[in-house]
């Protein structure tokens, strides 16, 4: 079998580690695959090209899948890609953005190949032409990551359900893996000997309510409990939103935030938290970082938005909660009393990852999508 990924931004942005972890985990299955991906701008950073190839992929460059529709622009891509499809014996297309399923499905259709596109949305995608025209026209399954919005594609866009496939965002659940925290991790990242640590990773933008975070930080100021708010994240409005009222209020300590880690760092910091908040998706809809700090073994407490209820099973590993402090609080000062319920929650967060996050997982689950369609 031989499928070829598509992947309409330059950037490492939103769902670009996902399709390269599935693409690269698919190969690994016996499947032969290309992935293909937009040329950086001249003097912009080869971003999602050099994360793919430090993850075993290297992409092609040769077709121009720009992120925003161009009529003359998708047709000449499009025509240009289906000869390189039908040339190399292409059986799947996957599409993994909106227009790189415009374009791929186009050229799919010409080449005589299947199509595939994953939704990695939280949230129902707007009602327009180009997502109905996609839809109809230029797909043989549609995986999404959300079962509501999933449902709510069929329903909206009239879209055969029979079509339709569960799916999964991929996790190296070999990498995010539970482990003791070090203690010079936690020295490291600013962390008080001793405070329950209530882990958040985000950009530090306003959308995402950090007022309510401040809160819950004076809260543990006043009360005395030894609990510290770990912010792993980096903004353009972080010092309006979190640093400079954090001075204001003399919330060091009850606040630390070391900014943005990747590699073994976010994978240390994961491990020294005691749980995770989490309250409102980003660009990434499928809400990687709860998946990520599962894998781990941290509990996550969430809020009723987007795609995170239908991750967390309320009470069983995690919470998921009214976005109040107070509701938070009450979370935290749970787990802080019950260290048997804290072990559970991260133990089943922990299974729960590997039965259903783990890349291989997923990619096995997608391969079976594959196969379905190749026989129809």
């Amino acid at each position: 079998m031989k499928v070829l990924h598509l992947f309409s931004n330059y950037k490492w942005t939103g769902p670009a580690e996902p399709a390269v972890l599935v693409a690269k985990a698919v190969a690994g299955l016996g499947a032969e695959v290309e992935f293909a991906c937009q040329p950086s701008p001249r003097g912009a950073p080869r971003d999602l090209f050099d994360n793919a190839v430090a993850r075993g992929i290297t992409p092609l460059l040769g077709f121009n899948l720009t992120k925003h529709h161009r009529i003359f622009g998708n047709v000449s891509v499009s025509a240009k890609l289906a000869k390189f499809i039908r040339e190399r014996g292409f059986d799947v297309v996957h599409a993994h953005q909106l227009n790189d399923h415009l374009i791929g499905g186009s050229a799919a259709r010409q080449a005589g190949a299947k199509i595939v596109r994953t939704i990695y949305d939280g949230e129902m995608p707007e009602k327009s032409w180009r997502y109905g025209k996609a839809l109809r026209k230029f797909t043989d399954a549609l995986i999404s990551i959300s079962p509501k919005v999933g449902d709510g594609i069929c329903e909206r866009f009239e879209f055969p359900r029979e079509k339709l496939f569960r799916g999964e965002t991929p996790i190296d659940c070999s990498r995010f893996a539970p482990g003791d925290a070090k203690p010079e991790t936690r020295a490291r990242l600013g962390i008080p000997d001793g405070a329950f640590v209530l882990g958040i990773v985000a950009r530090i933008q306003r959308k995402r309510n950090w007022d309510l975070v401040l809160d819950v930080a004076r809260h543990y100021k006043e009360s005395g409990e030894n609990v510290t708010v770990l912010v792993i994240g980096r903004g353009t409005n972080a010092e309006e939103v979190l640093l400079e009222p954090m001075r204001r209020d003399s919330l060091a300590g009850r606040i630390v935030a070391p900014g943005y880690q990747k590699g073994d760092d976010l994978v240390d910091a994961y491990r020294a938290m005691d749980a995770l908040m989490f309250l409102v998706p980003g660009s990434d809809g499928s809400c990687r970082a709860v998946r990520e700090a599962m894998a781990c073994g941290v509990p996550p407490l969430v809020t009723n938005v987007g795609m995170l209820p239908e991750m967390v099973a309320h009470n069983v590993y995690g919470y998921v909660l009214p976005e109040t402090a107070k509701a938070f609080i009450h979370a935290v000062d749970n787990l802080i009393a019950d260290p048997e319920k804290r072990k559970r929650f991260s133990q089943k967060a922990a299974e729960h990852a590997r039965e259903n996050f783990d890349t291989g997982v997923v990619a096995k689950n997608v391969m079976e999508v594959y196969e379905s369609i190749l026989k129809s």
